[in-house]
């Protein structure tokens, strides 16, 4: 099992050398990837997303890589203040005692858009042995329940989150399974609001979300203490992606166009079998039938009429926030 921690202070609406994602405590962790005119190469984990563009963003010149910065000698490191690391404990013999600390990047890759609020993030985080077995459609429902505590982006699967500086609740418009680089993945779109605000306009949604999470097959090694013997915990990857309720299709189509190149294996594409709850709360604000429409994203007909995938693993070190 493991548990990660992040900074209360964090903002809400939260790559060619290196390699190492993770290290022990008191180590400053590296660029978690290569990002080239070509594309992005994660180093620890076996994924890769394409760039046909060629621009150095993999998004076009309307977005900003935001995880990282133009060193003055001018190669590209990582953001490495509080709002960009984090710490994750790690119980390796599963006594509840957690033996083993890790500092760890928050983000593969983030990006602000130049013009209008849109956010873009990837993320490739371990999760405990005890959620190997989840349907993907059950840790999605943590992920949205956790907004409330962690905000959005940082939300922590299977983990308990204290309440933080403000209270956010998130309705979900639509969700589905799919399929994201050939592996099993779901999605959901909600929309975040602040609780407090809520209590005084009903309509008070200040932010439209999508998030993706996938298990593509990867697996963390974490060394039993001092012990020879390698401990294994299955990692998840998440894609999201986040705007004012204004914008959202403005920078909709990036996203899943983005998507549709990560490549796993060197398989890619990207398909999500959307679906309205009974409960639904529409784009705005008002409660919706239950339908099977797609929501209102992008002209995109693969994601409009895509076929759904298992949710369940097939047994191989799969996984993953």
């Amino acid at each position: 099992m493991f548990r990660t921690s992040s900074p209360a202070t964090r903002r809400l609406f939260q790559l060619a050398a290196s390699l190492s994602l993770f290290c022990g405590v008191g180590c400053v962790p590296q660029m978690t990837g290569s990002l080239s005119p070509t594309g992005f190469s994660h180093g620890k984990y076996a994924y890769e997303i394409g760039n046909p563009t060629g621009s150095p963003t993999l998004l076009g010149d309307d977005w900003i890589l935001d995880s990282a910065f133009v060193s003055p000698e001018g190669d590209l490191r990582p953001k490495r203040t509080d709002d960009y690391k984090t710490s994750i404990l790690f119980d390796v013999d599963g006594d509840g005692v957690f033996e083993t600390e890790e500092t760890a990047l928050v983000y593969d890759l983030r990006y602000e858009h130049r013009v209008h609020s849109g956010v873009i993030w990837l993320r490739t985080v371990p999760i405990s042995n005890t959620l190997r077995q989840k349907e993907l459609r059950v840790l999605m429902q943590d992920y949205v329940d956790g907004v409330a505590g962690a905000g959005y982006e940082l939300v922590n699967v299977g983990e308990k989150t204290a309440m933080i500086e403000r209270r956010y609740a998130a309705d979900i418009v639509s969700r589905g399974p799919g399929t994201l680089g050939g592996k099993p993945s779901f999605a959901v779109d909600f929309g975040v609001a602040n609780i407090d605000q809520v209590q005084v306009k009903q309509d008070a949604r200040r932010t439209r979300v999508m998030v993706v999470i996938s298990r593509p097959g990867f697996e963390h090694e974490v060394r039993q203490g001092t012990r020879v013997e390698l401990a294994h915990f299955p990692v998840l990857f998440i894609a999201g992606y986040s705007s004012l309720p204004e914008d959202f299709e403005k920078g909709l189509v990036d996203f899943e166009s983005l998507l549709k190149r990560v490549r796993f294996d060197g398989q890619s594409g990207y398909t999500t079998n959307w679906e309205t709850p009974p409960d639904a709360v529409a784009a705005d604000g008002e409660t919706t039938q239950a339908s099977t429409a797609a929501p209102p994203s992008s002209d995109n007909p693969e994601t409009e009429a895509a076929a759904e995938a298992s949710p369940t693993p097939d047994g191989s070190p799969v996984e993953q926030e």
